[in-house]
């Protein structure tokens, strides 16, 4: 019994490729190990885009009443408008001009805001 167990995990691999394929799914080769960066490449190129359209749709987010927010803050399950409007209006106040929102976007994950209070609290010289 544990002779055509062990033949089985040798051909694991190929086992679940062919599953796969006759599920429906294509399978592809990798390919070469060296080709690691132009991959690295595409995907932090799409990294990217994802992260700037996220700023975009955050800076075009509606801005919330005090009362929504604080509603919107204290549910577990938010919708997708209600996490951008919270996150536009936790991280920005409402003076300043729209076209500055996605800019501030990456520079607030970037941790401006946390730099900010110690550059207040302290003064310039200490910083």
């Amino acid at each position: 019994m544990s002779a055509i167990q062990n033949s089985g995990f040798k051909a694991y691999r190929e086992s679940i490729l062919d599953k796969l394929q006759s599920e429906g799914y294509e399978i592809k080769d990798g390919g070469d190990p060296d080709d690691g960066a132009e991959v690295k490449a595409d995907m932090k190129e799409a990294k990217e885009s994802s992260y700037l359209s996220h700023c975009e749709e955050v800076a075009n987010s509606p801005l919330l009443t005090e009362k929504e927010y604080q509603e919107v803050s204290k549910a577990r399950a938010k919708t997708p408008q209600e996490r951008l409007g919270s996150e536009k209006d936790r991280n920005f106040p409402t003076l300043c001009h729209p076209r500055d929102f996605p800019a501030m976007v990456a520079d607030d994950d970037g941790g401006l805001y946390p730099k900010l209070r110690l550059h207040y609290h302290r003064g310039q010289e200490f910083c």
